[in-house]
């Protein structure tokens, strides 16, 4: 899981960093950090994600391999 998904989880439901925070029990800046690539996601916050919308390890496969193939949207 990269800060894409982590950031694109929060976002489908609706929840600020702060929120995002408190539920998984990390700091806004944890978070802030993470949606920005600049901090990995701890194996304790992806069992949170999983644990609080029920995440499989299926869907997160599938959104990593939907993700590569998806060209970037700066080229011109």
């Amino acid at each position: 899981m990269n800060g894409e998904l982590f950031k694109a989880i929060r976002l489908e439901k609706q929840m600020t960093q702060d929120d995002f925070a408190r539920l998984l029990g990390i700091s806004r800046s944890t978070v802030q950090m993470i949606e920005a690539g600049k901090r990995r996601i701890t194996d304790r916050v992806r069992m949170r994600l999983a644990k609080h919308f029920d995440l499989t390890p299926e869907f997160m496969e599938l959104y990593e391999r939907a993700n590569k193939l998806t060209p970037p949207n700066d080229l011109t």
